[in-house]
């Protein structure tokens, strides 16, 4: 596969600016066998005037006529960079290996012996009294607010428990006033209040916020208190009813008073599990 072929990378010289060399695949595949040729171009610019060798190098393959790996050998290649005649250099050191450090006119300057006094131009606030105040200033009021928010927790779960507890007294208290709509024959408020005692024991029971509520939350919850799938089914055809009985009550065959006798059926199950 000449796309995958690994070409070895030259050893260039020390004082070579070398960039990324651009890849560029030239092949065609036909019958399942591929033909062409991969090549790699490399950008250089050297540093400085001289001459350079890059050496040569092996390249191995495997020669699908002979069975054999093969080796190729690149030979090193002479390089001559002549010197730049633009160049402003006023003297070569080159007693370091493989450095040549060029000195310009322009590099260093005059040292300034009448140097006037130094003064300071601005002050550092993280220097200053007050500032080291709000090291302590800014724990107290980190600890203040994680004290708070550990505060407002624990009032949530109080309060989210005092539903919990009162759950089924709210949920009696709201039947009885459906039993009111009931002997009134007001079909519209007693779906309404039997459709609220029901949720409201399971958000108070279960510990759901009311803008968290919804039925599926409400089944999860219940499913991991392994409450019987029984009496799941029951509460969501009930759930249903009324909501059928609310806007389309012809939809309907139970009886308000079955309605009704179901729901206080229900709750008190689910309370006796809870």
């Amino acid at each position: 596969n000449i796309k995958l072929v690994d070409i070895p990378k030259p050893n260039f010289p020390s004082d070579f600016e070398v960039y990324d060399p651009k890849t560029t695949n030239n092949y065609t595949t036909k019958d399942g066998v591929s033909s062409g040729s991969k090549t790699m171009s490399y950008i250089v610019i050297p540093r400085h005037h001289g001459n350079y060798t890059i050496p040569g190098f092996d390249f191995n393959y495997f020669d699908l006529k002979t069975k054999t790996y093969k080796t190729i050998h690149i030979d090193d290649v002479n390089i001559q960079v002549s010197r730049d005649s633009s160049t402003n250099a006023t003297a070569v050191i080159s007693e370091f290996a493989k450095k040549d450090v060029s000195v310009l006119g322009s590099d260093i300057r005059y040292i300034k012996d009448n140097v006037e006094p130094l003064t300071q131009s601005h002050h550092f606030i993280f220097a200053t009294s007050w500032y080291k105040w709000t090291y302590p200033v800014s724990l107290i009021l980190l600890f203040s607010l994680l004290y708070l928010r550990r505060e407002q927790i624990k009032q949530r779960a109080n309060i989210m428990a005092m539903k919990n507890k009162k759950a089924n007294k709210v949920a009696n208290k709201r039947l009885k006033e459906a039993a009111k709509h009931l002997k009134a024959n007001d079909e519209s408020k007693f779906y309404e209040e039997v459709t609220k005692a029901l949720w409201g024991y399971l958000s108070d029971k279960l510990m759901i916020p009311i803008a968290e509520f919804t039925r599926e939350t409400a089944n999860d919850k219940l499913k991991q208190k392994n409450i019987d799938e029984l009496l799941l089914n029951e509460l969501n055809t009930l759930l249903d009813t009324c909501e059928y009985a609310r806007y389309a009550p012809s939809a309907v065959n139970a009886t308000k008073q079955e309605i009704f006798d179901q729901a206080a059926k229900t709750i008190r199950s689910l309370e006796s599990l809870l």
